[in-house]
Parts: C-alpha cells; structure tokens; sequence
C-alpha cells in the first residue's frame, strides 16, 4: 500500500511539473527535474516492455533560464519514440551534462537519449525531422514527433542531431545554459 500511494505521489507530482512548464513567459527550468517528470508519465510504458533504463543525469546542471516553451515536449517525443524502438527487455540510455561551448565563454547543456533497436534506415535518415514523416507502421506514428522536436530545440537557440545504425539509435539535444 505505502509503494502504491508513493508511485501515486511520484506521479502526481510528475504531472504537476510537467503540466506547468511553459505557462508563463520567462520560466526557470531544472532540466533533470524535467526529464525526470517525464520518465516518471511513460515509466508504464517502460514497465511493459521490461526495459532497463540507464540514467546519468549531470550534477551540475544550471537552472535554464528561458523563454522556450514546451521543452517536456522534446523529453516526451524523444523517450517515447525509444521506448517503442527499443526490444522487449531492451535497454535505453539518458545522460545529461554540461560543457563549453565552442569559442564562447558559456557553457551549453547536452542530453543523449540512446536505445537498442533496430535503426533508422540509412534511406530514411535525411527525413527524420520532416513533418509527416514515420518509420512506424500506418496507423501507429503520426510522424509529427521529431518535427516538433526539432522546431522546439530551434526556438531554444539549441541543436539536435543523431545518430543510428542496428542496434543503436542515439539523439543528442544541444541547449545554451544562457
């Protein structure tokens, strides 16, 4: 009883923040509190295909300080696509740090969402990030995910890019901490 009212705490409190990012203009964000808010909404999903999730969340992360909006977004598309990517008892990777930014003095953010299934076909990889456009089956993607993705990591003054062969699907998402 006392897990069950502690996975219902876990997950109240889940929705809470992820519902409120982005209500008003200029938001503080804890990215890890971020990402963490959505693990906690898909962990049904991550349950179910009994995968293993390996967290590496940076400790020294600064609070972003933004006007972008919709960043739970970003989490939620990215992890839900690897979950559904992922093999049954397959496993997905999340590491977030902080380094310098190239000929800058700030620093930038960095989070890589990395699972183990089967790929993005080399012919479809130039698409990935058009709208409209899935690998899943008819019916099941919209192919809106990773066009929204993109366009909220943009609107950021962030950069995603990735990478992807059989048995390994990484996305690295770029935000400035400034």
């Amino acid at each position: 009883m006392e897990e069950s009212i502690s996975r219902v705490t876990d997950l109240v409190l889940a929705v809470k923040t992820y519902a409120y990012e982005g209500k008003g203009q200029h938001q503080s964000i804890d990215l890890n509190k971020s990402i963490h808010a959505t693990l906690v909404i898909l962990a049904h999903k991550i349950r179910e295909k009994q995968l293993t999730l390996e967290k590496s969340f940076g400790a020294d992360l600064p609070t972003l300080s933004t006007d972008c909006q919709g960043l739970n977004q970003v989490w939620t598309n990215l992890l839900d696509n690897a979950i559904d990517a992922a093999p049954q008892g397959g496993r997905i990777r999340l590491k977030t740090w902080l380094e310098r930014a190239q000929d800058t003095d700030r620093d930038d953010v960095w989070i890589e969402i990395e699972d183990n299934g089967p790929g993005i076909p080399t012919e479809c990889q130039s698409q990935i990030f058009d709208p409209f456009f899935t690998t899943k089956p008819v019916g099941v993607g919209t192919g809106l995910g990773l066009g929204i993705v993109y366009r909220i990591v943009e609107q950021c003054g962030g950069s995603i890019h990735f990478t992807s062969t059989p048995g390994s699907t990484t996305f690295v998402v770029r935000l400035p901490s400034a």
